[in-house]
């Protein structure tokens, strides 16, 4: 993801991401799939400022163009957005929640989403989070989800990410692994 703050209060994205997945059932041989997601177009706009129990409060959306991959390319030009927000309990506790909407697939039909997060900071470079998520498709189940991670601050500007989770629901995955490197330039 590359981020351009035009201002204190708003900022473009640009964003790609590189997945693979494997697919194993007893039936069939495992499938293997890798490449690039389509590429996205976003941008973030501050809507509120933290205080006191009132949260900082933001949307981002974005709008995903035909291209990526060939496993991952959709075949519509797609959107999402989500409303953002997150409170500061402690000096050391944090509390983020999401809501939001994305439509995407052959026949687009909104997928409605929701996040809870809560993050802990150990000192002040390592801190760790867990997130408990869900999409509800319009037309079939609920995927739900649950997560934890580590993030790691290098320095002000670069930051490295790692998380694993598990599906909870009959068509969430059993298991996930993400990891990402942030930079963050012209500071």
């Amino acid at each position: 993801m590359l981020k351009y703050g035009v201002n204190s209060n708003f900022e473009l994205r640009l964003i790609t991401e590189y997945l693979g997945t494997t697919v194993k059932r007893p039936e069939v041989p495992g499938t293997h799939a890798a490449g690039f997601s389509p590429l996205a177009l976003g941008l973030k706009v501050t809507l509120a400022e933290e205080k006191g129990f009132w949260p900082q409060a933001a949307l981002i959306g974005h709008i995903e163009l035909k291209s990526g991959s060939h496993e991952f390319k959709s075949p519509n030009t797609t959107t999402n957005f989500r409303f953002t927000f997150s409170n500061t309990l402690s000096d050391a506790w944090s509390l983020s929640y999401n809501l939001g909407a994305a439509w995407s697939g052959e026949n687009p039909e909104a997928t409605f989403l929701y996040t809870l997060s809560v993050g802990y900071s150990i000192n002040k470079k390592l801190a760790a989070f867990a997130e408990a998520y869900s999409f509800f498709p319009e037309r079939s189940k609920a995927d739900n989800r649950v997560d934890g991670g580590f993030t790691y601050k290098f320095s002000p500007v670069v930051q490295f990410d790692v998380s694993g989770g598990l599906g909870l629901s009959e068509n969430a995955p059993d298991y996930f692994l993400s990891t990402g490197l942030s930079m963050r330039f012209f500071k």
